[in-house]
């Protein structure tokens, strides 16, 4: 288990990305049924955060994520905070005017 005294100000999906620079190539997801490194986290996080805004995600935006702890919610939970996007994982009770996004 690694341990990380954090700053107050920095994000899990900025902290991703410095260590996408860092070491590209070192595992960050798994081991298990399938591994990615960071870059290729990062890459596949920035993709699909793009999809996610150009259906209306930006900063604040409750986005649930509703699905069994696997390899993609991880990846979908990046990719959700770098759209901007504020996760909520389980069953989200969805206020009027709110509206669910489904990306796969």
């Amino acid at each position: 288990m690694t341990h990380l005294r954090l700053q107050n100000s920095i994000c899990v999906h900025q902290l991703v990305a410095d260590q996408a620079a860092k070491s590209p190539d070192a595992v960050a997801v798994g081991p298990g049924e399938r591994t990615l490194t960071y870059r290729a986290w990062e890459d596949r996080a920035n993709r699909l955060a793009e999809s996610l805004r150009r259906v209306g995600v930006q900063p604040d935006t409750v986005v649930g994520l509703c699905m069994k702890r696997s390899f993609a919610m991880v990846v979908g939970a990046l990719e959700i905070l770098k759209a901007g996007g504020a996760l909520s994982s389980g069953r989200p009770r969805l206020s009027s005017g709110a509206s669910l996004v489904h990306t796969g």
